[in-house]
C-alpha cells in the first residue's frame, strides 16, 4: 500500500495525482497567507500592464517605452484574464498566479514522466514553488513567471517527446518554446538546447533535428520581425537596445569583461546553490560515495571542501548574502523604489546578520555541491557519447543541462537580475531530481543528517519567502493608500513623487533627464513625497503604520509635503 510520501519509482505511463496536488495545495496556502490583494502595480509590472490596457482598448499590441522584453505572449495572456471584468492589476495578478500554478503542475508531470517517486516530485516542486523569488513574483505581473511557465511546459513536452517520439508532442514543445520567446528573448535557449541534445543523441533523429533547427529559425525570425514591425509603426521601446548595450559596455575592455564575468558567475553560483540546496543535500551522500569510487575522487572532495570553506569565510567577511540584485534584499523581499536612493532609504531594519550569514553558508555550500554534481553529470554524458551509448535518458539529461547552460551564457557576459535565475533553476532542479531518482543507491534511505539539513533549508527558505512576500504586499498597499488619499484631495500626479510604480504609471517620459535634486523616477514636481522616513525640507501630513511578519519589519509610510507650501 502506498504511503503519502512513498519512495517507490512511478510505473511507466502511470500518474500519481497526489504528487501533483500536494505541492500545489501547499503553494496555494502560501499564496493565501501572503494576502496578495490590492489593485496596485508592483516593481516594473506597471510598464507591462500598459500594453495590456492598450490591447484591450485598441486591439493592437503596443509596448510601452520602459521595457526591453519581447512581451507579446505576456500581453495577450494578461489580456485574457481582463476580458471578464475589464483591465485591473488584480486581474493581471491572477494571470500570473495561474501561470505559476500551471508551471508547477508541468514540472511535476515532467518528473513523473521520468518516473520520479512521490517524495522526490513533491520536494522538487516545493523547492521551486516556495522559492522566494518565485513566490514574490507570482503576485505581480512581472515577465519572469509567465516566461518560466512557457519554458517549463516546453521542456516537459520535449522530454516526453524523447520518450514517445510522437511528432505532435515535438510540435507542442516547439510551440511553447516560441511562446517563451514571445515573452523574453532568452527563450531562444529552448530550441537551441533541443537541437544540441538531439545532435549528441546516438540514434540521430533527423526529423527532430530538422524541426528543432527550424524552431531556432522561427524564434530568431520572431525577434527580428517584431523589431521591424514596431519600428515601422514608430513604437519601438526606447529601452529595446538595453541588452545589447550591456554587452557593449562589458566588452569595452578585457579587464572590465574579466571582472564582470567573475562577479556574475560567482553571483549565479551562490544564488543557484541556495535555491537548489534542499535537493543537493538529499543527494549529497550518494554523490560523495560516487566520488570516493573515482580514482582521484577523494582529492576532489577535499579540494571542494577547502574551496567552499574559504569561499564562505571570504563572503562572510566581505560581502555576505544578500547580493542585493533587486528582488532579494537585506530588509526582506521585493525592490524598494521610492524617493530616496536604494541603500540610504529609511525603513525596516535589515534582517539579523546571523540570518544572512546562515543563508550565505547555505548558498556557498549549495554552490559547492552543485559544481560537484555537475562534474559527475558531465562526466557521465561525455562517457556515454564516447561509447556511443547516448540513449534517451542521456539525451534528457543533456537537454536539461544545455537548457540551463545556454540560458546562462549571455547573462555571464551582460549581467542579470536575481529574478532571471528562475529559468536555470527549474532546469537544474529537474536534472538533479531525475539523477536523484535514477541512481540505484537511492533505494536506501538518505543519511538522516543530510535529510534533516535539507528539510531545514527548505522550511527556512519557505518561511522567508512567505513572510517577505507578505510584508512586501503590506507596505505597498500602505503606500498606495496614501497616494490615493492625496489624489482624492485634488493633488495631481505631477505634484507627487510616489516612487517608480506611481510615477511610471502617471508621469513616465522616455526623454526624462534625472537631476540630483529629484529622484530618478520621472518626477515633475515633488511637492509631495510618499516614502519611509523623514526628508529635509518636508513635513509629515499623513502616515500609516506597517507591521510585518519578518522580525525586523515594523515601520511606517509617510506622506510628506514641502515646507514652502
Amino acid at each position: 500500500m502506498d504511503t503519502l510520501f512513498t519512495t517507490k519509482p512511478l510505473a511507466s505511463g502511470r500518474r500519481d495525482y497526489a504528487a501533483i496536488l500536494i505541492p500545489l495545495a501547499i503553494w496555494l496556502v502560501a499564496v493565501l497567507l501572503v494576502n496578495p490583494t490590492g489593485d496596485i502595480p508592483l516593481n516594473d509590472d506597471w510598464s507591462y500592464s500598459i500594453p495590456v490596457r492598450t490591447l484591450l482598448e485598441t486591439g493592437q499590441f503596443t509596448p510601452g517605452g520602459y521595457t526591453s522584453m519581447t512581451l507579446i505572449g505576456q500581453t495577450y495572456w494578461g489580456a485574457l484574464f481582463c476580458l471578464p471584468f475589464g483591465f485591473s492589476h488584480t486581474a493581471l495578478r491572477v494571470s500570473s498566479l495561474a501561470a505559476a500554478a500551471i508551471a508547477l503542475v508541468a514540472l511535476a508531470l515532467l518528473l513523473q514522466d521520468a518516473r520520479c517517486d512521490r517524495r522526490k516530485t513533491i520536494v522538487a516542486t516545493l523547492v521551486l514553488g516556495l522559492n522566494p523569488i518565485w513566490l514574490v513574483l507570482s503576485v505581480s505581473f512581472m515577465t519572469d513567471i509567465e516566461f518560466a511557465a512557457y519554458s517549463i511546459v516546453a521542456t516537459a513536452f520535449f522530454c516526453r517527446y524523447l520518450r514517445s517520439r510522437n511528432g505532435l508532442t515535438l510540435l507542442a514543445a516547439l510551440a511553447f518554446a516560441l511562446a517563451a520567446v514571445s515573452v523574453r528573448q532568452l527563450g531562444l535557449n529552448l530550441a537551441m538546447a533541443m537541437f544540441a541534445a538531439l545532435v549528441f543523441e546516438s540514434r540521430k533523429d533527423k526529423r527532430a533535428i530538422v524541426a528543432s533547427a527550424l524552431g531556432i529559425v522561427a524564434s530568431v525570425a520572431l525577434l527580428v520581425g517584431l523589431v521591424l514591425w514596431l519600428k515601422a509603426r514608430h513604437v519601438l521601446p526606447v529601452e529595446a537596445s538595453d541588452p545589447t548595450d550591456s554587452f557593449a559596455r562589458n566588452f569595452a575592455s578585457a579587464r572590465i569583461l574579466g571582472i564582470k564575468v567573475e562577479q556574475f558567475t560567482r553571483g549565479m553560483l551562490v544564488h543557484l546553490g541556495w535555491f537548489l540546496c534542499p535537493v543537493l543535500l538529499w543527494r549529497a551522500p550518494t554523490m560523495i560515495a560516487r566520488y570516493r569510487g573515482l580514482r582521484h575522487g577523494r582529492a576532489i572532495l577535499i579540494a571542494a571542501a577547502v574551496t567552499g570553506l574559504v569561499w564562505f569565510v571570504l563572503m562572510a567577511a566581505v560581502r555576505p548574502m544578500p547580493l542585493d540584485w533587486v528582488t532579494i534584499n537585506e530588509n526582506g523581499l521585493g525592490p524598494v523604489r521610492l524617493h530616496n536612493a536604494p541603500g540610504t532609504l529609511p525603513g525596516p531594519e535589515p534582517l539579523p546578520k546571523a540570518f544572512w550569514l546562515l543563508i550565505t553558508l547555505i548558498a556557498v555550500g549549495g554552490a559547492t555541491l552543485l559544481l560537484l554534481e555537475l562534474g559527475l553529470i558531465a562526466g557521465k554524458l561525455v562517457g556515454a557519447w564516447r561509447k556511443r551509448q547516448f540513449d534517451t535518458p542521456m539525451t534528457v539529461r543533456a537537454f536539461l543541462l544545455f537548457n540551463a547552460a545556454i540560458y546562462l551564457a549571455p547573462l555571464v557576459l551582460a549581467g542579470y537580475f536575481d529574478r532571471y535565475l528562475l529559468g536555470p533553476t527549474f532546469a537544474l532542479l529537474a536534472l538533479l531530481t531525475i539523477e536523484w531518482q535514477s541512481d540505484p543507491s537511492e533505494a536506501r534511505k538518505p543519511a538522516r543528517g543530510f535529510a534533516a539539513a535539507a528539510a531545514f533549508v527548505l522550511v527556512l527558505t519557505s518561511a522567508y519567502a512567505v513572510a517577505g512576500t507578505h510584508d512586501y504586499m503590506s507596505w505597498n498597499r500602505a503606500r498606495w493608500a496614501l497616494l490615493d488619499t492625496l489624489r482624492s484631495q485634488g493633488v495631481k500626479p505631477a505634484q507627487i513623487d510616489g516612487g517608480e510604480e506611481f510615477n511610471g504609471t502617471y508621469t513616465y517620459d522616455p526623454k526624462y533627464v534625472d537631476t540630483p535634486a529629484k529622484s530618478f523616477w520621472w518626477v515633475i514636481d515633488d511637492e509631495y513625497i510618499v516614502q519611509f522616513g523623514d526628508e529635509p525640507g518636508y513635513h509629515t501630513i499623513a502616515s500609516i503604520d506597517v507591521d510585518g511578519w519578518l522580525p525586523n519589519f515594523r515601520t511606517k509610510l509617510l506622506t510628506l509635503q514641502r515646507n514652502d507650501h
